[in-house]
């Protein structure tokens, strides 16, 4: 709410002088000057005697009777005069209008401030950190994990969560993936391939769910990311409204690792796939990490809603000199592909475009296969992650990766990269490294430093629910938004009735030309008076 006062305060400040000038044109227009409150005739400008009826017989005295001074000098006040100098209808109902609009603004704001935090949300959010294999920014060429997060959560803003769920899904760099199923508002877990369970997600479920996947618990720098594991659910779990951004807390800067380079041409951009980093060039080696997205509207219960990630890898032939003089283009010469699927050993599939060849790879199996084209080495992937169904239809993603893989060999150089001029205090990707990072031990002691990075920056939907609009506009918001509208139109309706109630209708109208027989002589058609 301190937030909102703050926005409020100035907002009032700004428009406190046009506030009071719009209020000043409706008091005007609805009034009446002094003295002709009491009578609808003329009164004197001084003191506001009433003027008595002007006759022939009974012309305008020289002085007003009451104060004595001239008319000459005070003038007299009168229905017409009073409304050729005020403002008119026209002009009480604009400046009535952004009155109620401005009032109406401020309004909500307050009750908004005062609402937000009783109503609630739905969020379906999905995020990747990193552990951190590196010895200050040195590699340990240690392995490795990520940690997804995949929740959909109902909370009211600035409050814990009220009901929903949460997975957290461990992909070691060398080893089957591994998951365990969080209840977010109470805390307990389960781990479905151990069967382990606990009331309350704490250090040791970390350390749970960091060896059901294979990972050894051992080094001090695995303990200090099970309690880094551990304030991330917490934080899940009594702050949704913010864990939706980043569950490491970075919320000012929840945004992709930088890379030391910078993109000659455009990224690629699949339908179905997050691309989590991109490194080399065709001179080198072109890399491409990518992530699964479970949020893709378009493909929605598609097998892209199982969580996976992987990446791919190119390998050229440099640019040689040819017999004419000039220099061939370069080529690839092969590609690797990749996959942590949702469950089971990540698949590694490497197909020479020279010899054309392929290599599955597998945990500790590996076989030979002959690939008529990439779509065969697609296909085989496909089958051994569980990423097809029966009918051979692919998930949409592995449909993107293939379409990645014709287009570098079509054009090679389309995704190289240049070192950047200017990479605004990035961080290479693949150091895994962000500056001021809370680490296990000090650097160069040879251990990796522990901890989490960002991969890829949190995503989330609103869900919409049984009460959705009143989700997205609080019932308070609402009453008050009806309230102004109301006493907008009735103000209206009551400038209508007090205008033609000071000025009536037979004084109102339009003043004409003057009558010739209504005015003094001199005029044609004028009969001159006779005297005595």
């Amino acid at each position: 709410m301190g937030y909102m006062w703050m926005t409020i305060i100035p907002f009032i400040i700004v428009f406190a002088l046009p506030g009071v000038l719009l209020i000043s044109v409706v008091v005007r227009g609805l009034t009446l000057p002094r003295g002709l409150r009491r009578g609808r005739v003329a009164v004197c400008g001084r003191c506001s005697q009433e003027v008595a009826d002007i006759t022939e017989s009974s012309p305008l005295p020289l002085r007003c009777p009451e104060c004595g001074t001239k008319y000459a000098y005070a003038g007299l006040l009168s229905l017409g005069l009073a409304k050729r100098n005020r403002p008119g209808m026209a002009s009480v109902i604009v400046s009535w209008s952004l009155l109620a609009a401005a009032a109406g603004i401020t309004a909500t704001a307050i009750v908004s401030s005062f609402s937000a935090n009783n109503y609630t949300t739905r969020q379906r959010f999905s995020h990747t950190i990193e552990s951190v294999r590196t010895d200050g920014t040195v590699a340990t060429n240690t392995d490795g994990y990520e940690v997804r997060f995949d929740g959909e959560l109902e909370f009211a803003f600035g409050s814990p969560v009220r009901s929903g769920s949460l997975t957290l899904t461990v992909f070691p760099d060398n080893g089957p993936s591994a998951s365990i199923d969080i209840g977010p508002a109470t805390g307990s877990w389960s781990i479905p391939t151990t069967g382990d369970t606990g009331v309350a997600f704490d250090r040791n479920a970390a350390f749970k769910a960091l060896e059901a996947a294979g990972i050894n618990t051992g080094p001090a720098y695995v303990g200090f990311e099970a309690g880094e594991l551990t304030d991330a659910v917490q934080l899940v779990r009594t702050r949704p409204d913010t864990a939706v951004y980043s569950v490491l807390g970075n919320y000012g800067n929840s945004f992709p690792q930088q890379t030391a380079t910078t993109t000659l041409s455009t990224d690629w951009s699949p339908r179905s796939l997050a691309v989590t980093g991109q490194n080399g060039d065709s001179a080198s080696g072109l890399r491409f990490g990518f992530e699964s997205d479970m949020l893709d509207a378009n493909y929605a219960g598609s097998s892209s809603t199982e969580a996976y990630n992987g990446s791919v890898e190119f390998e050229f032939a440099g640019a040689q000199a040819s017999a004419q003089g000039g220099s061939n283009s370069p080529r690839v010469t092969a590609v690797t592909i990749n996959i942590r699927p949702p469950e089971g050993w990540p698949v590694s599939a490497r197909y020479d475009l020279t010899t054309k060849t392929g290599t599955l790879t597998q945990g500790e199996s590996s076989e030979e296969y002959l690939p008529a084209d990439d779509k065969e080495a697609i296909r085989k992937i496909a089958e051994l992650t569980g990423l097809a169904d029966g009918a051979g239809s692919y998930d949409p993603g592995l449909r993107d990766i293939l379409d990645l893989v014709e287009d570098v060999r079509r054009t090679p150089d389309k995704y190289d990269l240049k070192p950047a001029g200017n990479t605004g205090g990035g961080h290479a990707h693949n150091q895994n490294w962000s500056p001021g990072h809370a680490t296990a031990n000090g650097a160069g002691d040879g251990e990796p430093d522990g901890g989490f990075v960002e991969t890829r920056p949190a995503t989330q939907n609103w869900m919409s629910t049984g009460g959705g609009f009143q989700n997205a506009f609080p019932v308070g918001v609402m009453i008050a938004i009806g309230v102004c509208l109301l006493v907008y139109a009735v103000g209206i309706a009551l400038i209508v009735v007090r205008r033609f109630r000071i000025y009536p209708t037979e004084l109102v109208g339009p003043q004409g030309p003057p009558n010739p027989d209504a005015v003094g002589p001199g005029l044609p058609g004028n009969t001159p008076r006779k005297t005595n």
